[in-house]
């Protein structure tokens, strides 16, 4: 066949196609599905609780939509891989930068933790894991919008809530035979306690339109904090925001606030006739009708930190001593390869993963009583690669409601580390799952109008890229997970190269050949 009949054929089929396509353009335009407005309108019809707003778009506004989707799909492949690199470099060296944190706390005080209401303290600018009274020394903590203050509070954190319609919205999508996609959206509405302002003028279904108030009362939700609190009655540190931001063990306990302040705040407030009441021990409820809640009222909580003239209870701080203060750590960036949780190569793809890793006996400085000084291993060797960082990158900072040894607040600094890795795994390998699905987004798109080929092509396609994606990202994560272990990849090629060399010499030793047979013989 010569090129002119190649080139008529090609032509052919081609004007075969956009015929096609016109016709299904011309149906589409003429027969909109017959549950749906014309194409490119909407309507609106009421139902129970809400409304529902149907609204189509045609088969070639749908194909315009997908190149855009292609667009999206590419970025979020080619951004899922750096991403789960980053991740397993990351989570090693931090690792790493916990076990030096170990180390340092053997070749320092060389226990688990330190009473510095007992003893004073002179391990400055090293490692420390110590644990004392908690003292705010008479310093008090203001709450400015309602003119009261706290005694023996570390941490005060406030909660302002206003009952307001909500605006939910429900969308379902399902395409005709012609490739017209029909969109249904529900709109439902309640009244919820919400911190922020919900602006109800935007609302879709006119009854419930500019029904909530404005936020009538002067005051938001807010964290108090102390600026400096007193830290060991024998050491005297002092434990500043960094450190006091940790403390997050809030409670109710023996919190109460004054309801009288309330109101007066309230006969400040013009054209307002509301009333307050208790809402427990440290808790206030604003009504506009005493007994009957509504939109507009208001709720405030309060929870607390307290110190230890409340709790009666040691607080367990983990940093570096300068200056009779303590301040995150920072590791000088040196690491030893072998003193690191290494696992299994093959659990990069499990997310059971954030429950595993080291136990917490790897992180014990050998005792919790006073005991020479212990030095890390010697058989440990100190490394260094292009990829490590400089110090400074990572920096450990603790502080725990109780006495909690330095192994504990180690193994807890790890688990929130394997979470953290977990979810940016399972991130990267949906951002490679649905970049790679939208990639193919025009093609399905185009191949939703044939009736039963479209929607079995779409199931394929998605079956394929979930298989392929799933080996791609562990792959990737298995090859960063070990280029970031420079001693197991070196201790795994060694073991593979061992098991291909005794394979090929046992197969190249037991492969004898058979004898030829002779014709006749």
């Amino acid at each position: 066949m010569g090129i002119m009949e190649r080139t008529r054929d090609a032509l052919a089929w081609m004007g075969l196609g956009v015929g096609m396509v016109g016709v299904f353009w011309t149906i589409s335009e003429l027969y909109p599905y017959p549950s749906s407005p014309r194409v490119g309108e909407a309507y609106l019809r009421l139902s129970q609780g809400g409304a529902v707003d149907i609204e189509t778009s045609s088969y070639f506004q749908e194909i315009q939509k997908s190149m855009g989707s292609f667009i999206v799909g590419m970025i979020l492949f080619c951004a899922s891989s750096p991403l789960l690199v980053w991740n397993e470099c990351q989570a090693a060296r931090y690792y790493r930068m916990l076990f030096r944190a170990r180390d340092a706390l053997r070749k320092g005080q060389g226990k688990e933790r330190v009473n510095i209401d007992t003893k004073p303290l002179h391990r400055e600018k090293e490692l420390v894991c110590v644990h004392g009274k908690l003292d705010t020394n008479s310093r008090l903590i203001t709450d400015s919008d309602f003119h009261f203050e706290l005694e023996n509070c570390v941490r005060l954190k406030r909660k302002v809530e206003m009952l307001q319609w909500v605006e939910h919205k429900h969308s379902t999508t399902e395409k005709d035979m012609l490739g017209n996609k029909v969109t249904r959206h529900e709109y439902t509405y309640s009244k919820e306690w919400r911190e922020n302002h919900v602006n109800s003028e935007a609302f879709h279904e006119a009854k419930y339109r500019g029904h909530n108030p404005t936020w009538w009362i002067k005051a938001r939700s807010r964290n108090f904090d102390q600026k400096v609190v007193n830290f060991g009655t024998e050491a005297k540190l002092l434990l500043h925001g960094a450190v006091i931001k940790q403390m997050g063990w809030y409670s109710t306990d023996n919190l109460s606030v004054p309801l009288d302040k309330f109101q007066e705040k309230l006969s400040e407030v013009s054209n307002q006739n509301a009333s307050a009441r208790s809402e427990g021990d440290a808790g206030v409820y604003i009504a506009y009708n005493p007994g009957i809640s509504d939109v507009g009222d208001i709720k405030i909580s309060y929870i607390w930190v307290p110190d230890s003239n409340v709790t009666q209870r040691h607080v367990t701080v983990m940093g570096e001593l300068r200056d009779s203060n303590i301040i995150p750590w920072s590791d000088s960036g040196d690491f030893m390869y072998d003193k690191v949780y290494s696992g299994c190569v093959l659990a990069c793809c499990c997310p059971c993963t954030a429950s595993s890793g080291s136990s917490i006996d790897d992180y014990a400085i050998e005792t919790d009583e006073e005991s020479p000084v212990l030095k890390p291993d010697s058989s440990a060797a100190d490394y260094k690669t292009f990829n490590e960082k400089p110090k400074g990158w990572f920096d450990l900072l603790n502080a725990a409601d109780g006495e909690i040894k330095a192994s504990t607040l180690l193994k807890q600094n790890e688990n929130s580390e394997r979470c953290l890795q977990t979810i940016l795994r399972l991130v990267g390998w949906l951002m490679m799952v649905f970049g790679l699905y939208m990639v193919f987004e025009p093609l399905l798109t185009i191949l939703d109008i044939i009736p039963i080929i479209g929607p079995i092509v779409r199931i394929s396609v998605f079956l394929l890229v979930l298989i392929v994606t799933t080996v791609l990202s562990a792959l990737i994560i298995a090859v960063a997970w070990i280029s970031s272990r420079p001693m197991v990849a070196l201790a795994a090629i060694v073991v593979i190269g061992m098991v291909v060399g005794l394979t090929v010499w046992f197969g190249s030793t037991h492969n004898i050949p058979a004898k030829p047979t002779v014709a006749g013989g």
